[in-house]
């Protein structure tokens, strides 16, 4: 994406920090959704144990992947019930990375959305952590995605019409917190001054100009 060294530029980039922030509880919960993977990561049977230590993941075979039933299923805070369907990619006997989709399954929680889940991952394990990138709401979500007490951290990238944009959370609230944008001729940050007020400032091939800018 490329930015405009404008007023309009300002008021588009504090409209969609809001936009995405009414989005991040949802990603936020997906993250915790797909990292669960038993029966492909390892040796589980069905119903597996979730790691918040109630619930169940029955699961079926499905072709090369695996049917989930998510039953009540704890993790992180979180409690899901619902479905998805799993597929790994093995190499040489190991699982390299596993792409899950699902939809509508319902979440509670502290920091829960007030909706079903619906969308799709691509994770890969790692030594002591599965790292997935989820896209939910239009949006692609890093794993570093993180809400708690109204307050949206960590990453995501927007395909927003006019190019491709990363966009990093830092503690951005319904009042209060920043978004930093990136883009391939400057960068951004968007400081949120109320629920209808912004501070943006726009680098844009090297200048700098501050815009106080408000949203309806």
């Amino acid at each position: 994406m490329t930015l405009q060294q404008n007023q309009p530029t300002a008021i588009s980039l504090a409209q969609e920090m809001v936009q995405t922030y009414q989005l991040a509880d949802e990603a936020a919960a997906a993250q915790q959704l797909v990292e669960m993977a038993p029966g492909v990561l390892d040796s589980s049977t069905s119903p597996a144990a979730c790691p918040g230590g109630s619930g169940t993941i029955s699961f079926a075979t499905n072709g090369s992947g695996y049917n989930y039933t998510y039953n009540a299923c704890a993790n992180a805070g979180y409690v899901f019930t619902g479905s998805g369907v799993i597929t790994p990619t093995v190499v040489s006997s190991a699982v390299t990375e596993y792409d899950l989709d699902f939809s509508n399954v319902t979440v509670t929680g502290a920091n829960a959305p007030n909706t079903a889940l619906t969308g799709a991952a691509v994770c890969t394990p790692g030594t002591s952590a599965v790292s997935c990138i989820t896209t939910l709401g239009g949006y692609v979500w890093g794993n570093d995605v993180s809400y708690s007490a109204g307050l949206a951290n960590g990453s995501h990238q927007c395909d927003c019409g006019n190019g491709t944009w990363n966009v990093l959370f830092d503690d951005f609230g319904a009042t209060s917190g920043a978004a930093y944008v990136y883009a391939s001729n400057g960068e951004a940050s968007v400081t949120r001054l109320s629920a209808n007020t912004f501070r943006v400032v726009l680098t844009v091939n090297g200048v700098t100009t501050t815009y106080d800018v408000t949203t309806t």
